[in-house]
This record gives structure tokens, sequence and C-alpha cells, in this order.
């Protein structure tokens, strides 16, 4: 039978300050959104240093496919971090936000910056196209060849591509809103029954304790009636 795989252990909230720290001096090469052989090449080695570096000065031995996976992990959660920070602020008219403050999930949404919100810009598609004719530049290919059919029209004349109409990202959002505002309610509801569930075991054990004393204080009193009867007994027997 194969062994089981230990399972490591939890990070703590000190880990993944010190993991968010040490990817911000790779920034540039771990967040590029290029996949290309010598990309990925640099990000594995980005990747590899940032492992060196962390398991320096810490007592527990981390891979760097774990740190990858928490730092994946994280992405995801300070994007519903994010989210929810917004519906929170609209739900208040603009107010301050409700949510509870995430240090770790502040400086991961720092360093992602328009990534952390889960739209792609228009200036993000604009660099991601040059960098795309950087690429066709450095294989030798003609860049003409490929657009023999295009109109050779500046970039912002080109008509832009339709959004939605106000009144639908506005009943998105407001719907997106009121799912945090559900999932929150029904977390204070959950916390709610957790100490209902905890006061009501607290009476539970006080009543339990009450009735342990009641009844040491019964036995007491009936090992003393039988003391008594004894003493009583031996008296008759022996007057003397």
């Amino acid at each position: 039978m194969a062994e089981k795989r230990k399972r490591s252990q939890n990070y703590s909230i000190y880990e993944k300050d010190r993991l968010v720290k040490l990817l911000a001096s790779h920034k540039e090469t771990i967040l590029n959104k290029r996949t290309d052989g010598s990309t990925n090449e640099a990000k594995n080695k980005a990747w590899i240093e940032v492992t060196n570096a962390y398991n320096s000065s810490s007592t527990i031995y981390r891979p760097k496919d774990s740190l990858m996976k928490l730092w994946d992990k994280m992405k995801t959660e300070s994007k519903l971090y994010y989210q929810s920070n917004r519906c929170n602020i609209i739900a208040t008219g603009g107010g301050p936000s409700e949510v509870k403050v995430d240090p770790i999930m502040e400086q991961v949404c720092g360093l992602l910056g328009r990534g952390c919100t889960g739209i792609l810009s228009v200036q993000d598609k604009i660099e991601e196209k040059m960098e795309n004719t950087e690429e066709c530049t450095k294989e030798n290919v003609d860049p003409e060849a490929n657009r023999k059919d295009v109109p050779s029209t500046p970039l912002w004349s080109r008509r832009r591509p339709q959004l939605l109409h106000t009144n639908e990202r506005t009943e998105a959002m407001s719907s997106l809103c009121n799912s945090y505002t559900s999932i929150n309610k029904k977390k204070e509801s959950i916390e709610d029954l957790k100490r209902q569930l905890l006061e009501d075991e607290i009476q539970f054990k006080r009543k339990l304790y009450e009735l342990q004393l009641q009844s040491a204080a019964k036995e007491v009193e009936i090992k003393n009636e039988v003391l008594s009867q004894l003493k009583g007994i031996l008296l008759i027997l022996y007057p003397d």
C-alpha cells in the first residue's frame, strides 16, 4: 500500500507577507502576460530566485510549486476582496467600506494593479498588440505582409467596441452587489448561530456543574447521617 502523503503546514500571515514582498522585486517578469519560450524561462528563473530567497531565512522549507500555488490562490482571493470592497462602497452610497481590511490582500491588489479588477482595459489591449508586433519583428516576419487588407487608418480613429448600455451595466453591478450582500448576510447568520450554540453550551455546562455540586452535597449529607448512626450503635454496644 502506498504511503500517504504528509500534508504541509499552513502558511502564516508572516509567510504570505514575505512572499508578496519578494515577488514585488520580480513583478515585471512574473506578471508578464506573454507566454513565449524566453518569457517562460525568465519566469521560471525568477521563481527559483524567489524560492531561494524565501527559504534562506525561513524555518519551514517551501518548494517552488507550493509558493506558486499560494500566489495563484492569493491572486484569486484579492480579486474577490476588491469586488467585495467595491460593492460595499456602492451599497453605502460612496461611504467607507464595511469590509474588514486585509493587509495581505491590500498588498496583492497593489502589486496586481489593474489586473486585480479582472478587467482588461483598452491600454492593456494596446500593450498586448504592441508586444505581438515586437514578436513578429524578432522572428523576421514582415508585418506589412500580414496587413495587406487592413486599412491604413490611425488606431484612435478606428471604431471602438460598443460598450454595454448604462442601465445594463448598472443592473449587472447591482446584481453583483446584491450577491455579495446576500453572502455577507449568510455569513452573519452563521456567526450568530455559532454564538447561540456557544451560549447554549455554556448554559448547559453551568447547569450540569450546579447539579454535580448538589449531588456531591447530598452524598456528603448521607455519609454524615450514616456515620452518626454508626456512632449511636457503638455507644449502645460499648457504653464505656
